[in-house]
């Protein structure tokens, strides 16, 4: 009950599977069901859950802006009878396994071609296939600014991971990240809860 999906195809057989799952009495509610996007039982949303935590505050916005305007175009496209992409949940697995150990410091699986490619490319594809729909809300901008920063400067599991290897302190890993959590102000300046 956690990952990908297989695809559903409409609201009536993701609400049969639901069931399905729940009358098993194995998840005790929905809730229980950690599937990489779900629907939310409270609110007419959809919840992404694939996103590692975070360093940066505007490294969160961006990946949450991304989402939301991939879920719109998504959308956008099903509206238009735009014929979904069937890829196979168990490929979907392996996509995602590459990119949860590897992130954007190796290569991930182009969805384009199912092949590795560079992390920019990959994004730079992404963008590419998303800029509509950021460009109607003027979101277009900042995320390209902060995914090259992203893309730069490496994801915030790397930069831990040097912060370590400079004296193999995971003090130093914790200060790190709390110095970088709680950046607040000009360039440089850090601000201590």
């Amino acid at each position: 009950m956690t990952g990908p999906t297989d695809f559903f195809g409409s609201a009536d057989a993701h609400d049969r599977q639901q069931a399905v799952l729940l009358d098993t009495q194995v998840p005790l509610d929905a809730g229980m069901l950690y599937f990489d996007a779900r629907l939310c039982e409270h609110q007419p949303t959809l919840e992404v859950r694939v996103a590692d935590v975070s360093l940066e505050a505007e490294h969160a916005a961006v990946i949450a802006t991304m989402i939301r305007a991939l879920a719109e175009a998504a959308a956008r496209a099903w509206q238009a009878g735009v014929p979904s992409p069937r890829t196979p949940t168990s490929a979907i697995r392996a996509w995602s396994w590459q990119a949860s150990c590897y992130g954007i410091e190796e290569q991930l699986i182009d969805p384009a071609t199912g092949t590795p490619a560079p992390a920019a490319d990959v994004v730079a594809g992404l963008l590419d296939n998303l800029r509509p729909v950021l460009a109607e809300y003027g979101e277009d901008t900042a995320v390209e600014s902060v995914g090259e920063d992203i893309l730069r400067g490496g994801s915030g599991a790397r930069r831990q991971r040097e912060t370590y290897a400079l004296r193999h302190d995971l003090r130093d890993v914790v200060s790190f990240a709390l110095e970088t959590t709680h950046r607040d102000g000009p360039a440089g300046s850090t601000r201590r809860e």
